[in-house]
């Protein structure tokens, strides 16, 4: 399940995104980066604090639920689809960057 979780995304949304946003090629290509610019940033944080506690179970499950969060955010929340905000786009896409590390 997480290996479907963790997947689930990346399937649709950079097509999506291309198509629904009005950002040119360089903007999008920025925001399709932004999920690895995330994943190499938080790695880090994410492996410190495995060093520090040595918890990996509360700390994948704490990655989950943040990754759940984000995949939320892509909903809209007045007419129950696909969000085209950007600010919604790229923090959907940090949130996944950080539950994925």
């Amino acid at each position: 399940m997480y290996e479907l979780a963790g997947y689930f995304e990346i399937l649709y949304l950079s097509s999506y995104t291309y198509i629904v946003s009005s950002w040119s090629l360089q903007g999008w290509t920025y925001y399709s980066n932004t999920l690895t610019l995330s994943l190499c940033g938080f790695g880090v944080v994410a492996g410190g604090i495995q060093r520090l506690t040595h918890r990996y179970k509360a700390l994948q499950v704490t990655g989950l639920c943040i990754k759940i969060i984000a995949y939320g955010l892509l909903i809209s929340p007045t007419t129950k689809t696909a969000t085209t905000s950007t600010g919604l786009l790229v923090a959907s896409q940090v949130l996944t960057g950080m539950g994925g590390a």
